[in-house]
């Protein structure tokens, strides 16, 4: 590292403990959203489930080995064809037919709102909790894995209005 590269480095980490005052941090959180670096994931607030690691499919795709057997919330774009559902990271890719990006779906419960028309042709934002099988290649298609004892699927959609504005 040069010497201005250390000054650099040395002045960023001194304005960031400096502007955030209370803030500590050498410490490591013990619990994250994601479940990063080992540590639980936040509790769920339904009791029965435990905890719940919010993972983003880039940080799945990335890393489905820290992820396996752990329950987790993900949002994707939903299929159904003929009962066999699957979880894509994008529209492009529930398209493209790379099958291997998406994320197969198991138990899960009946006639929930995913059930409208939208969800089961991949039109809208989707999420779904359950746990996740990282060994998990697929049985007719190759998986990326398997969302299994689903708890639940939601309308995941963003109101974000206007962008253009």
């Amino acid at each position: 590292m040069t010497g201005f590269s250390a000054v650099v480095v040395f002045s960023i980490a001194a304005v960031l403990e400096a502007g955030f005052p209370g803030i500590n941090f050498s410490e490591r959180p013990d619990t994250t959203p994601d479940g990063r670096f080992g540590t639980r994931c936040y509790p769920s607030g339904i009791e029965s489930q435990g905890e719940v690691c919010q993972v983003s499919f880039a940080r799945l795709i990335a890393g489905p080995e820290a992820y396996h057997g752990r329950r987790i919330a993900l949002v994707g774009y939903l299929i159904d064809r003929g009962g066999q559902r699957a979880l894509y990271p994008s529209s492009e890719s529930l398209r493209s037919g790379l099958t291997i990006e998406g994320v197969e779906l198991a138990n899960v419960p009946p006639a929930e709102e995913y059930k409208r028309e939208d969800y089961m042709k991949g039109r809208g934002r989707t999420g779904v909790t359950g746990v996740f099988d990282a060994y998990f290649v697929g049985l007719a298609l190759e998986r990326l894995g398997l969302l299994h004892d689903v708890s639940r699927i939601y309308d995941a959609s963003l109101p974000l209005g206007d962008l253009n504005d």
